[in-house]
């Protein structure tokens, strides 16, 4: 299993963002001794859910590389793997990004578009 601490910012800092924008999912991965991982094909799938209100169940997950995608790439500078999802032509609503390690753990965000 790969250390993940979670969705860095602006994802992991706050909820909500403006409806059209590009929104940079960003993330670290680390070995057991602490090395940082940098092979994409760590990750298996990065998604979204649509989930309407905050408090709803989420729908089906979408495969991000065909919604906006502009592509998942690895920052060797800050040792983090980077995604920009535009969410131009979405709803304002909730969603869920959905990120898939080939360790087979599934981590989460939940997001609001106003």
């Amino acid at each position: 299993m790969y250390g993940f601490t979670g969705f860095l910012p602006p994802l992991g800092s706050r909820g909500e963002f403006k409806l059209g924008s590009t929104i940079p999912v960003k993330w670290q991965l680390q070995n057991a001794p602490g090395g940082y991982i940098s092979s994409l094909s760590s990750v298996q799938g990065l998604q979204v859910a649509y989930r309407g209100a905050c408090s709803a169940d989420a729908g089906a997950p979408v495969d991000l590389g065909s919604s906006g995608a502009s592509g998942l790439r690895y920052d060797a500078m800050s040792n983090q793997f980077v995604f920009n999802w535009q969410t131009k032509g979405l709803a304002a609503a909730c969603y869920s990004i959905l990120l898939t390690l080939d360790d087979t753990t599934v981590h989460t965000a939940t997001f609001s578009l106003k």
